[in-house]
């Protein structure tokens, strides 16, 4: 009970993970978003050539399968989907903004800002001063899914406590990052380690570039704390 009430006290980060991001797109909601954004008529027609009438094929084993027709999704492999992508999930980002349950976290500095959201392509991640606030982001998060297409899977996407007296395995059905794991991020192991853990391997990657021993070898990247 008292590990519970600490969590919920507690500042958190969701890292959110979408099922089959690109492919799960509800393209007319794609469409919508453009248009209330401000392209052109002329612009969204255009985006919707690209994806309307589309097929594809699987090749298994040497064989290929007869073609079907793709009804959700951006293109992978467009030069246009990382773009198009973060437009969608932006709706979740304002959603998450305006919604006056939700407290983000205090900016550094000093200027009073709060951050609440974060979206870099397809790793979009909520920032919350209280844990208790986490049943209010998830069904924001689940009624942006029934929208865009874009579903939430909690058995994938992660929580990272920032007080390390938290010892919960489990909230509101999301997996806890305990203090032994890590977790990918960015393109970033994420850990919630001391930080002269982190500096300690930060100094060594440094020393092997230096000493030019990495050659392209990012098999073992550096964790980093969040905290």
């Amino acid at each position: 009970m008292d590990d519970t009430l600490t969590a919920i006290n507690s500042r958190v980060i969701l890292l959110l993970d979408f099922r089959m991001a690109y492919d799960t797109v509800d393209m007319e909601s794609l469409y919508e978003a453009l248009t209330r954004f401000g392209f052109s008529e002329r612009y969204v027609q255009l985006i919707r050539r690209l994806h309307t009438g589309t097929t594809a094929t699987f090749l298994v084993n040497g064989e290929k399968s007869d073609p079907f027709s793709v009804v959700s999704g951006i293109r992978q492999g467009c030069p246009l989907a990382p773009l198009l992508f973060p437009i969608v999930v932006e709706l979740l980002g304002i959603a998450i903004q305006q919604s006056p349950v939700l407290r983000g976290l205090p900016v550094p500095g000093g200027t009073g800002g709060l951050h609440t959201f974060s979206a870099f392509v397809d790793d979009s991640t909520i920032f919350l001063d209280k844990a208790c606030q986490l049943d209010q982001a998830l069904q924001i998060v689940s009624h942006f899914g029934s929208i865009s297409g874009l579903v939430a899977q909690p058995a994938k996407s992660k929580l990272i406590f920032l007080n390390k007296g938290v010892r919960v395995q489990t909230f509101c059905g999301i997996s806890v990052l305990q203090p032994v794991d890590t977790v990918r991020y960015l393109g970033y192991e994420v850990s919630t380690w001391a930080m002269k853990w982190v500096l300690a391997t930060y100094n060594i990657v440094i020393g092997r570039f230096a000493s030019g021993s990495i050659n392209g070898d990012y098999s073992r990247p550096p964790r980093l704390l969040q905290a």
